[in-house]
């Protein structure tokens, strides 16, 4: 019965993602909130720098999931995030990329006890969220954006005090035992340089999605600072703890959107520069539900082939 469930899970991935994959490039075809103009090498190299930004991504990941004694190479961390981004995309509710993510790893490694494994997962998630918090508020003390008001401030407060309590929410339901917890947190003392690195790997990944997006804003001139750009994405990321989403439209670009408005954006430039980071994401799952393909196709392949 096992192994009849196996080859229909391994037809499904054959079917599905290339349909999840043609949906996605139909998506990104009525992203158009702002005109192309002739010479899109600014928005190309936005999209490559996009691209580029899962790599420090992947090597937090990878970083992180070493302190549970969990060992990836970058290679498979940057495959399990694409196509855990691929799921984001067709799953209402966020933990479905979870869900993916878990399973993908734990299909890489069956025999790591799978607490652990659900307690790394976590730690990148709150690496990723200490990481946000610091550099969204220095930016807010350092650049003080003048158009900012005090609702905008207000709203970030929230939204940190949101993504804190989720994040425990988390910890609580993964880690039920005291013991877990402990652990967990005698791991990430012994092993702070590897917690150092993953958190500055975290930092790089936020500075180059950055740097995508103010593509986009130079090609179609819009007046925003890099350090804006970036105090809006931290800003808005604060938001991704909230766990609903629909065809990979959530609470970020909400927050983004209030955000660039509050930095003095006009509203089609605001929708412009969403919209694009939605793009963007769109490029990453693509690549995720490629992968997903291929990784269907060498398992039937392999079940075809005779022994």
């Amino acid at each position: 019965m096992l192994t009849s469930i196996n080859q229909h899970a391994v037809i499904a991935k054959m079917v599905l993602a290339p349909a999840g994959v043609a949906a996605l490039i139909y998506w990104i075809s009525r992203e158009q909130t702002l005109p192309i103009a002739s010479n899109p090498a600014l928005l190309v190299a936005g999209a490559a720098l996009a691209l580029l930004s899962m790599v420090p991504f992947a090597l937090r990941l990878r970083e992180v999931l070493k302190i549970v004694d969990f060992e990836l190479s970058t290679v498979d961390s940057v495959r399990v995030l694409t196509q855990s981004m691929f799921y984001y995309f067709f799953v209402p509710l966020s933990v479905g990329t979870e869900v993916s993510k878990f399973a993908k790893l734990t299909n890489l490694q069956p025999q790591h006890p799978k607490t652990r494994l659900a307690s790394g997962i976590v730690l990148d998630h709150i690496v990723g969220l200490a990481v946000l918090i610091a550099v969204s508020l220095s930016l807010y003390l350092g650049i003080e954006p003048v158009v900012l008001k005090l609702k905008s401030s207000t709203i970030m407060l929230l939204a940190g005090c949101i993504a804190l309590l989720a994040a425990g929410v988390v910890v609580y339901l993964l880690i039920k035992r005291k013991r877990g917890m402990q652990q967990l947190l005698a791991l990430s003392v012994a092993r702070k340089r590897q917690l150092a690195t993953a958190s500055l790997y975290s930092l790089i990944m936020h500075l180059v999605i950055a740097a995508a997006v103010l593509c986009g804003a130079q090609h179609w001139h819009i007046e925003i600072s890099y350090l804006q750009v970036l105090f809006v994405l931290t800003g808005a990321f604060l938001f991704q703890m909230v766990p609903i989403n629909v065809i990979g439209v959530s609470a970020i670009e909400i927050a983004g959107a209030g955000l660039y408005l509050a930095v003095g954006l006009t509203v089609a430039e605001a929708l412009g520069l969403v919209s694009l980071l939605y793009c963007y994401r769109i490029f990453i799952a693509l690549l995720g539900g490629l992968w997903e393909f291929i990784d269907g196709w060498r398992t039937q392949q392999s079940k075809d082939t005779p022994a």
